[in-house]
Order: C-alpha cells, then sequence, then structure tokens
C-alpha cells in the first residue's frame, strides 16, 4: 500500500469508529430502557474490545507478509459483522433468557453489550497496529501520522453522525452507509483476493439496497416481531431523540421509547391519578404545566383551565400519538398548547408565579438524564415558577403495603430534597407514591371528602378518582405507614445537580430485583472508600511497575491509560454539566464529542511534526501529564461559573457554544500525549507494531475503566466537583511515578 492508501485507511478507521459507535449506543440505549449504565457497559465492552484487538494483533502480524490481503480480511469481515450486529441486537434478550419490555440487571446487561459490541471493535483495534506496519516513514512519525488521520476521520464522522445518520428513520440505513463506505476501499484500492473481492461485489449491492427507509425498517420490524410473540409490532421509527416501538396485545397498545415502556392505552388509573389528584388539590387552578404525561392530555381538558402548557421533547410522540390512539380534537384544544423542548429547558424559562399546578410524569429517575428533574436546584425553579398557592406534583414507584430499606431511602432523599425547597409536603401511598408540594401551607390536603366535592363541582367524570377510590388509598392506616417509613426515615441524603445520589439510590432498588449481593455492595460503597479504594489502586500499580526492570517506558504506558481513563471521565463530566445547566439538546451533545476528537487531531498534528527535533521528549511527557493533572482542577470553577449565570444568559447561542469546546482542551493534551509515548517506547524497543498496539491497547483499556465506573459510581456518589479533584489526584500520581522515574535513568 502507498502512503494515501494508509492515510485514507486510517480516515476512514476513525470515521467508522465513531459512527458506529454512535449507532450502536442508540440501539443499546433502546434495548435497555435509556440506562446510561448500559452506555457504562458498552463502552467499556467497545474500548475493550479495541485494546485487546490492537494488544493481542500484532502477535499475529509476525507470521505475516501480505499486509494488504490481511486488511482487506478485516474489512470485509468489519463489514459482514456491522449487518450481523443489527440482527444480534434485536436477539440478544431472547439469546439471554429474557422477556421483550423485562427491565434488566446487570449482568445480562454487561453481557449482551460485551456480545454485540466486543466483535466488532476487535476488529477495529486490529486494523491500527496493521496499518502501523505499512507505513513507510520513520516509525515514530508515520504513527503519529496515522493516530492524528484516525482522529480527523473521527471528527468528521462525529459531525455527520450527529446530523445526518441518527436521523435516518432506521439503524439499518446507518449501517449500510457505513459498509459501503468501507467495501469502497476494497474496490477502490483493489486489494483482496479472488473470494472477498466478489463477495465485496455482493455485500456493496446489499448495502445500496438497505440505504433506503422502506426495506430497512420492514426488515428491522420483521426482527422486532420475531421477538414481541404474542404482540403485533404496530410502529417502529427513529427520530434524533431516541427509537420508539407501538405495540398491540387484544385492546391494548404500548408505547416503548428507547425500550422504556411509557404508558399503554387504555389505562386510566394511571392517567387519572397522574393528573386529578394534583388538580383537585387546587382550589381553582387556571394555568397548569405539564411535563411528559402524554397519556394524560385527555384527563387534564376536563378540568374547566384556562390554559394548559404541555412539554414534550419529541414530536414523534405526539404525530404517533395522534395516528394511534389519540383523536386530532385532543390537540385542537385551544386552551393546550404543546411546546417541544426539553423541560427543565422550559422551566429555567418561563416567568415567576406564572402556573397554579406543575405536574411532572417522567418516570423513575433510574438514568442521570432523568434525575435532574428530582433535584434541589430544579424543585427551585418549580417553586419559583408556581404561584404563591400553587401544587407541585410527580409520581414514582413505590409499593402498596411494604417498603422496604432501599425502597425507603430512595423515597426519603426525594421527600428530604423537596422538602428543603416547599414547606408543605406530602406523599401519597400506593404501587405508585405521588409527591405534592406547595410553597404556602394548609394548600394540600389528603380529606378524600373535600377532594371529592371539588371534584363533582367542577364536573369533572372520573372512573377511578372517586370517594371510594380515595377513602383507601388515604386510610389513616397507609399514611401512617408511610410517614413512619419515609416522613421519619433516618435516611437524610439531599440529590442535587452536581451530586445525583437518587439516582444512585435508585441503581440500589433496582438491583435488589436481579441481585441482593450486588444491592449490598453498592449500599456499602461509601464516598471515603471510594477516594482510598481508586486513589490507592493506582499508587499500588506505580510502586509495581517502579521495581520492574527499566521501568520508565513501561510507567509511560501506565500514565497512557490513566489519561484515557481521564479523557473519557472529561468528556462525561461535561455531558452531565450540559444537560444540568443547559437542557437537554441533543446536537450540542454530539458536538462535545466532535469537539474533543478536533483537540485531539490538533494535538497529535502538532507533536508529530516536531518529534525529530525534540531533544528531552522525556521531560516533554512529564510536563503533558502534569497539564493532565491540572486541568481536572479547572473545570468545578467553570461549571459553578455557568451554573450561576442568568436565565436570560443561558438562553443566548454563546454560553452553550462555548461549554461544547470545553473537551477540546483535554483532546489536545491526550494528542500530544500519544505519538510522544509511542516515541519514547520506540527508543527501547524497535518493533512498531507491538509499540503501536501496546500504547493504543493501553489508551482504550484505560478509557473503558473510566467509562464503567464515572457513570454508575463516581458521579453518583461523590458528584462531579469531587469526581474532578479525584481525577486530578490520579494523574498527579502518575507524574510523580514519571518524574522520579525519569531522574533514575
Amino acid at each position: 500500500m502507498k502512503e494515501l492508501k494508509v492515510w485514507s485507511s486510517a480516515f476512514l478507521l476513525g470515521f467508522t469508529a465513531i459512527s458506529s459507535q454512535i449507532v450502536l449506543a442508540r440501539q443499546i440505549l433502546s434495548l435497555f430502557y435509556g440506562n446510561e449504565i448500559s452506555i457504562g457497559f458498552m463502552l467499556f465492552s467497545w474500548l475493550l474490545g479495541g485494546g485487546v484487538g490492537s494488544l493481542l494483533f500484532p502477535k499475529i502480524l509476525k507470521k505475516v507478509e501480505r499486509t494488504e490481503k490481511v486488511y482487506a480480511g478485516l474489512i470485509f469481515a468489519l463489514v459482514i459483522y456491522l449487518f450481523s450486529s443489527q440482527i444480534l441486537a434485536e436477539k440478544i434478550k431472547s439469546i439471554l433468557g429474557l422477556h421483550p419490555g423485562e427491565i434488566t440487571g446487570f449482568s445480562p446487561m454487561a453481557l449482551g453489550t460485551l456480545i454485540i459490541t466486543f466483535p466488532l471493535t476487535f476488529i477495529l483495534g486490529s486494523i491500527f497496529p496493521l496499518l502501523s506496519r505499512m507505513v513507510k516513514q520513520e516509525r515514530a512519525t508515520g504513527i503519529g501520522k496515522i493516530y492524528y488521520w484516525e482522529a480527523i476521520g473521527s471528527s468528521i464522522g462525529g459531525v455527520i453522525s450527529a446530523f445526518f445518520l441518527i436521523s435516518l428513520p432506521s439503524i439499518l440505513q446507518s449501517i449500510s452507509i457505513l459498509s459501503l463506505l468501507n467495501l469502497s476501499i476494497i474496490l477502490l484500492w483493489r486489494v483482496g483476493n479472488k473470494v472477498i473481492f466478489p463477495f465485496s461485489l455482493f455485500l456493496l449491492s446489499l448495502s445500496i439496497f438497505f440505504c433506503f427507509p422502506l426495506p430497512a425498517t420492514l426488515l428491522e420490524k420483521n426482527l422486532l416481531q420475531s421477538e414481541w410473540k404474542g404482540y403485533k409490532v404496530l410502529h417502529i421509527q427513529n427520530s434524533v431523540y431516541g427509537k420508539l416501538m407501538v405495540t398491540q396485545r387484544e385492546e391494548e397498545r404500548s408505547f416503548f421509547y428507547n425500550g422504556i415502556h411509557l404508558y399503554s392505552f387504555p389505562d386510566l388509573l394511571t392517567a387519572e391519578i397522574n393528573v386529578h389528584i394534583p388538580l383537585l388539590e387546587h382550589p381553582h387552578p387556571q394555568k397548569v404545566l405539564m411535563i411528559g404525561g402524554l397519556n394524560s392530555l385527555q384527563e387534564v381538558l376536563k378540568h374547566p383551565l384556562k390554559e394548559i402548557d404541555y412539554v414534550e421533547l419529541d414530536p414523534l410522540l405526539i404525530t404517533t400519538a395522534q395516528r394511534f390512539h389519540y383523536t386530532t380534537r385532543v390537540f385542537e384544544d385551544a386552551r393546550l398548547h404543546v411546546i417541544h423542548t426539553d423541560g427543565r429547558l422550559w422551566v429555567r424559562k418561563s416567568p415567576s408565579s406564572f402556573y397554579d399546578v406543575v405536574i411532572l410524569c417522567v418516570g423513575d429517575p433510574y438514568t442521570a438524564q432523568i434525575n435532574r428533574y428530582y433535584t434541589l436546584e430544579f424543585f427551585q425553579q418549580v417553586r419559583r415558577i408556581l404561584k404563591e398557592k400553587g401544587v407541585f406534583s410527580f409520581g414514582v414507584s413505590s409499593s402498596e403495603n411494604y417498603i422496604s430499606r432501599e425502597q425507603a431511602q430512595f423515597l426519603s432523599s426525594l421527600y428530604q430534597t423537596l422538602k428543603m425547597v416547599f414547606p408543605q409536603v406530602k406523599i401519597t401511598p400506593g404501587d405508585t407514591a405521588l409527591f405534592l408540594a406547595s410553597p404556602s401551607a394548609g394548600i394540600l390536603t389528603l380529606d378524600y371528602k373535600k377532594l371529592e366535592r371539588r371534584r363533582r363541582e367542577r364536573g369533572v367524570e372520573t372512573l377511578f378518582i372517586r370517594d371510594y377510590f380515595l377513602f383507601s388509598q388515604f386510610s389513616p392506616e397507609r399514611l401512617s405507614y408511610i410517614e413512619k417509613r419515609v416522613v421519619q426515615s433516618p435516611f437524610k441524603s439531599l440529590n442535587r445537580d452536581f451530586k445525583p445520589i437518587t439516582y444512585y439510590f435508585d441503581i440500589i432498588l433496582w438491583s435488589t430485583h436481579f441481585s441482593p449481593l450486588m444491592a449490598k455492595v453498592l449500599s456499602g460503597l461509601k464516598e471515603s472508600q471510594l477516594w482510598w479504594i481508586i486513589l490507592g489502586s493506582v499508587f499500588l500499580i506505580g510502586i509495581v511497575i517502579s521495581r520492574r526492570q527499566n521501568p520508565f517506558p513501561k510507567m509511560v504506558l501506565f500514565t497512557l491509560a490513566t489519561t484515557g481513563f481521564s479523557e473519557i471521565s472529561f468528556q462525561i463530566l461535561v455531558i452531565v454539566a450540559f444537560q444540568i445547566i443547559f437542557g437537554f439538546l441533543y446536537y450540542r451533545i454530539g458536538f462535545i464529542f466532535t469537539t474533543f476528537m478536533i483537540g485531539l487531531t490538533v494535538g497529535s498534528m502538532v507533536i508529530t511534526r516536531v518529534l525529530k527535533r525534540l531533544t528531552l521528549p522525556s521531560r516533554l511527557y512529564c510536563a503533558i501529564q502534569f497539564t493532565i493533572f491540572l486541568y481536572p482542577l479547572l473545570l468545578p470553577p467553570i461549571f459553578k461559573a455557568f451554573k450561576g449565570l442568568s436565565p436570560h444568559a443561558l438562553a443566548t447561542p454563546l454560553p452553550n457554544l462555548t461549554f461544547s469546546f470545553l473537551p477540546i482542551f483535554a483532546g489536545f493534551i491526550g494528542g500530544l500525549q500519544f505519538p510522544l509515548a509511542v516515541h519514547l517506547s520506540l527508543k527501547k524497543n524497535n518493533q512498531p507494531e507491538r509499540t503501536a498496539g501496546s500504547a493504543y491497547g493501553a489508551d482504550l483499556i484505560g478509557s473503558c475503566v473510566g467509562s464503567i465506573l464515572i457513570s454508575s459510581l463516581l458521579i453518583p456518589i461523590l458528584g462531579l466537583l469531587k469526581t474532578c479533584y479525584l481525577i486530578s489526584l490520579i494523574n498527579l500520581i502518575g507524574w510523580v511515578f514519571l518524574v522520579a522515574l525519569k531522574e533514575r535513568r
């Protein structure tokens, strides 16, 4: 292969890696109901596969002479698996013995993501050392160029995926486009043997066929139908925000969004509980805000209200609801205003003392994305937009007759957080614990007679929310029990934006259904324990490496791993902080990934140009490591400064655009470090494919450990700010060992 082929192949490697990662991440989210832990497992499997591939494949390369044919074989295998991964993703739950729509525990979630992603990433990880062997330039410079051409491909692939591929109706279309691009390399450069070349033409034709929405959607629907036995899959469609599916069983139609069961129709009991109790709590509601709760709109319209603002991020949910269960008359009601934006962003923009009632229907906080609707800061924003005698309500899963320790801990964190903002807070017992809050004392009541009288005076027709149902739900025994288990609970944790502890409590509660041992381990982890476990482990590894023969090159690889850990953590931290501060803006989040890759590209290009002229590369490497120690210390004051901006300032483009560029500096540092690490390692070991594979593998394995820890443990337990300090200390330990070992050389 000529150098042009190597650079174009490296570009395509980066483009395919980031694009397939985004595509499969959406698929895995839809499998495991949008839980960020599934993305943590996905990134873990993804980076582990890439790391293992880059570490092991150089051993195979020793026995290979014709690298072009090996490259063609890897691309061919990559395309085959891209198509296979779509089928595997749709079948994975039945393979693991799970039922469609069933909530999944940690073990099957981890195993499922590993099965889907590991083979693909193993192939992608194997390509990098193969390209490193093909390059004809001076080894360190050539590998550096491969690294930044891959980074350029990742940058462009991230932009195209965020703005184009995710908007396609079917995931299979995105996979077909990626397959087309990779097959074009085999055909364009005429590499491969007599078997691969004709089969590539066949796969090329197949890719073109499934680039069209109709065949791609039909195949995806048939795959789902084979899994949902006993149900009829009526509709599937992707939007930029997620994957929507509608199923039917007898007369009941159910809506699933990213694998989460949103609601079923008809389900009058849930719809009436969500709406009628909070509306009846207010003496004369006129202006109402609903965030989520599409299945309850008809119930809201039964009340004599003047204005209803309904906030729903994805317009696809409205159009699909109109098609399958709502008549257009519901949305033609002059009182109803449908607003397509992030609910938290709308609350932030709304004027003070504007609404009589705010009803939140976004489900349990089992993801970090949903948890931001249950924090102290959000409750404060809700109180600001409520009138003095207003009512705020939300419902979460509970138990009608028995509340376990884990359930009490979860509910108590919500109660304690809500009580910090609202003088009056009440909880209704049942399978759904309905939290009611008001800025004024004496507004809320659990007197069923008073609520029933208001219902009749307003002429609201209901099936369940009537005197007999309210009498049962609000019985003294049930109210006393929930008061004892939740209100008087010894658990006093507050759920904050930058420390989402309720999300963690929900993880523990969720774990009790699948692994009591896992729930005990998670419950036992304390903030101080995490600090000692992680910092102690890093220090111990450093001690072990420093006692080995010729330890400096090995310490370089170790710091590459800690940098990989840190940089994926930086991206997740910035994304979570962005959601908290600005609201959920999907395109901007895609842009955050892209700015990191841009920084990575520029950094690798800069260092590659000066590698040959460096006189003290080890000293420069230590300086870069010290910069990685400093960077996370800058994030907490930046987060606080942006959070302190006024709603008007936050609504302007400049702050969120500026915030989106935070990862560019982290990417730039990482881009400087990797080629320099390869350069230092090649001085001691003139085996380019082995050196490139070891460096690439260390970077990826560090990243995969960070991806699993950051979202599931560090952010929920330590919070965003202390997580930044922990990452800084990890890199400080690496810097101290580097300096000490450099002096011994």
